[in-house]
């Protein structure tokens, strides 16, 4: 049975908004139901850089719900 609430989804790209904020926008192959401002977990398969804290993080969605194929989040790098 496959999860309903997990999507692969490919990095379109990436932004810097400010020093160490970046915005990152995402597609996935099919439709995603979402409210602005709800998280989603992101996991990402490769790191370029061991992180402790591992490979996933809950991150705030910032795009709006009419692309539902599109979505972005905005975070800060920790150094």
């Amino acid at each position: 049975m496959q999860n309903e609430r997990r999507h692969e989804a490919i990095l379109l790209a990436r932004k810097t908004i400010a020093k160490d904020t970046y915005e990152c926008i995402f597609e996935s192959k099919e439709d995603i139901a979402f409210e602005p401002g709800q998280y989603a977990w992101v996991i990402v398969s490769k790191l370029s850089h061991p992180d402790p804290r591992g490979t996933r993080r809950a991150l705030s969605i910032i795009s709006t719900p009419s692309n539902k194929r599109k979505f972005s989040f905005v975070f800060r790098a920790r150094r």
